[in-house]
């Protein structure tokens, strides 16, 4: 499967935060997630259309953004392996293996399509 259109970045409040970043916004790209694939093959999987995951299967941690319907990050949340999160309010989720230091609640976030595929 082509993941090319599916390619894109991601920024924070007009400034790059991720550059490499997955749009899991088919049912296959939602269901492998992070599954089978290097921690630096992507900086970050962005799920639109979600207000829960799972990290079923997982020998890592995942850092998670929830935003809401304006790309608004409504909360931030580190998820252990083998656990279940939601939020309310969430309508997509940014998920990432890095460790984030600074608080983005309240900040916003926008995707630019991989214009190189």
């Amino acid at each position: 499967m082509n993941h090319k259109k599916h390619q894109g970045s991601l920024l924070h409040n007009g400034q790059l935060m991720f550059a490499h970043v997955l749009r899991a916004d088919t049912f296959y790209l939602r269901v492998r997630g992070w599954l089978g694939r290097a921690p630096q093959s992507y900086e970050a999987i962005w799920l639109p259309r979600t207000s829960a995951v799972h990290s079923c299967f997982m020998t890592r941690p995942l850092s998670l953004l929830w935003l809401d319907d304006s790309c608004c990050c409504i909360q931030q949340q580190r998820l252990l392996p083998w656990r279940m999160a939601y939020c309310v309010g969430a309508s997509s989720v940014i998920e990432s293996p890095a460790h984030f230091s600074v608080q983005v609640q309240g900040d916003y976030f926008s995707w630019i399509e991989n214009l190189t595929g």
